[in-house]
């Protein structure tokens, strides 16, 4: 089962209602949808500007977390190395840096990378794509990041310093408006799940979300 308790956010291609992404969990955390369209089943971002936003709430800023989801990612991407898909962050260099992000990475722009910010450093994890849905699992315990691709872990490493909420940020989908490709069913819960728990959302939800 999944623990729609922890569920802070669940976003589902089939419920979309023009320019606003409902959510689905008992927060009604909306997203309000800014160029990207439904395309196929999915939301599709062009790499021209295309950006959801959710406002902030005290459910979206928890100290542990995992991002669960689906995601089909396009070459090329934007000339920048950096292409957003899924963060809550202020972009700046520790020891000011805060938040967490989940993006592409590198001049090939199929490389998933997913980070924290901490009070002394910015930790990450990272693993290379194909052009082809894939269902990932970021997740943060509080001391380490794991992420995994296709029901498999894929990388991890332990973090070191204290992990910096980004509190009064929105948390924003596609954020750069360089990500080129599709996003999704996609869940955030406030708790880290377990690989089993992973794999069980992965089997329960689908890239064109669940009715």
């Amino acid at each position: 089962m999944i623990d729609f308790d922890h569920c802070v956010l669940h976003l589902s291609p089939r419920k979309i209602m023009g320019s606003y992404w409902p959510d689905l969990s008992r927060y009604k955390n909306n997203g309000r949808i800014y160029g990207a369209e439904l395309r196929h089943g999915a939301m599709y971002f062009n790499g021209t500007g295309e950006r959801i936003f959710v406002s902030d709430s005290p459910q979206l800023n928890p100290t542990e977390f995992s991002v669960v989801g689906w995601i089909y990612p396009v070459l090329p991407h934007g000339s920048d190395t950096t292409n957003s898909v899924f963060e809550k962050v202020y972009f700046a260099t520790p020891p000011n840096g805060r938040g967490f992000f989940l993006r592409f990475w590198g001049t090939n722009g199929l490389i998933l990378q997913f980070g924290v910010y901490t009070d002394d450093a910015g930790n990450r994890v990272e693993y290379t794509l194909t052009q082809d849905w894939h269902n990932f699992g970021a997740i943060f315990n509080g001391d380490a990041l794991m992420l995994y691709v296709d029901k498999e872990l894929r990388d991890s490493t332990a973090v070191t310093g204290t992990y910096q909420v980004p509190t009064g940020r929105p948390l924003r989908l596609g954020t750069t408006g360089r990500y080129h490709g599709y996003i999704g069913e996609i869940m955030y819960l406030s708790k880290a799940i377990s690989h089993e728990e992973y794999i069980r959302i992965c089997e329960l939800t689908s890239p064109y979300g669940t009715r």
